[in-house]
């Protein structure tokens, strides 16, 4: 989901996720963590994490990423990264 009117995409994401744990499962492979890379975008980048992070365990990610570059020419305050841990403080999975 690269622009903020691309949310549509997330319920085939979330599939993805789900049947790609499962065929991990199926195979007797190790573990493997299974997530999502998200372009950010502000308008969803937090109910995007929220929903990939919602519902049976199966299907949730076993983490969230985000590529967020504003820190690069930047400070933590004027990058908004504060706010940024701000919203992740209490999110159950590793956000990378």
């Amino acid at each position: 989901m690269n622009a903020a009117n691309m949310s549509f995409c997330a319920p085939y994401i979330k599939a993805v996720t789900r049947d790609m744990k499962q065929y991990i499962k199926k195979r007797g492979y190790r573990t493997i963590p299974v997530g999502y890379s998200a372009a950010d975008i502000p308008e969803i980048q937090t109910l995007s994490a929220e929903y990939f992070n919602c519902g049976a365990d199966s299907a949730q990610g076993d983490f969230f990423a985000f590529n967020d570059y504003s820190w690069c020419n930047s400070n933590y305050i004027t990058a908004g990264w504060d706010q940024k841990v701000k919203n992740y403080t209490d999110y159950s999975k590793p956000i990378l």
